[in-house]
């Protein structure tokens, strides 16, 4: 087991990549922090983990409220005894022109997104400075590499992502913590289904079936991805299999930015 009596936080972890992130920690012997804003969806993935003889405990946290990450951050590592691994994965996403856009939109998409990636890494890091080795996993993704029409808010927040992981890389490295982030493509998940949706409805398309059609036809693998092909990479970057990596983005997305 690649990860046996590591002790990991996941944000976001009631769902999608989040879940399946969970899942194959625990499979690789991690005791897992589930994290969430949702109760009913982050006790069921303690559920899914404890059936699979899994150790997990869940609380219940807005990833952009200080008080809630600094006793969620506190109450899993004095459960473990440790925090070896936080992965930043909770996300939000607002699909349509910049004119539509609210401030109050703009605002919860950078505080969920960004402020939370922010909080967590600051509250965790005492933790994982104690044990002189410590990995930081934050969820980026292709957009905040390049632009995309009416993605304006999700893509300011999540290039904002990678400038925070390059930072906290060189911050960090005499502590021995690495700190890299993944920029997933397309995948399959409950927020793909509702941005495609939108889009489709922008675009005046017949739905979210013909955008997946028009992305798997650019997508070099023709395909689009499963959230466990983002887990596999995470757990690549929070094993000893990269202790010698810190500060990229992993792009997970079938190829699509070799276009």
């Amino acid at each position: 087991m690649k990860l046996m009596n590591k002790a990991a936080l996941i944000t976001g972890a009631g769902a999608g990549i989040g879940r399946a992130i969970s899942m194959l920690f625990a499979k690789e012997g991690a005791k897992i922090g589930v994290i969430d804003s949702i109760p009913e969806a982050g006790l069921q993935t303690v559920q899914l983990i404890e059936n699979i003889n899994g150790i997990a405990k869940f609380i219940q946290a807005d990833v952009s409220n200080t008080r809630d990450v600094e006793k969620a951050v506190n109450s899993i590592a004095a459960e473990y005894g440790s925090l070896d691994i936080l992965v930043n994965n909770a996300g939000v996403c607002f699909v349509g022109p910049i004119a539509e856009l609210t401030e109050e939109q703009w605002d919860v998409t950078i505080d969920v997104n960004l402020k939370g990636t922010f909080l967590c890494s600051k509250y965790a890091a005492p933790h994982l400075k104690k044990n002189g080795v410590g990995v930081i996993i934050n969820m980026s993704s292709g957009l905040g590499l390049y632009g995309g029409a009416c993605w304006s808010a999700y893509c300011a927040s999540k290039g904002g992502i990678i400038a925070l992981t390059k930072a906290l890389a060189v911050e960090f490295a005499p502590d021995n913590i690495r700190v890299n982030c993944i920029l997933p493509g397309a995948v399959a998940t409950d927020m793909l289904l509702r941005n495609t949706t939108m889009q489709a409805k922008i675009a005046g398309l017949s739905g979210p079936e013909e955008i997946n059609e028009l992305m798997k036809k650019i997508i070099p693998l023709r395909r689009i991805a499963t959230p466990e092909d983002m887990a596999f990479g995470a757990l690549y970057l929070a094993s000893d299999e990269s202790s010698y990596v810190t500060g990229i983005e992993l792009s997970i997305d079938g190829g699509y930015l070799a276009t």
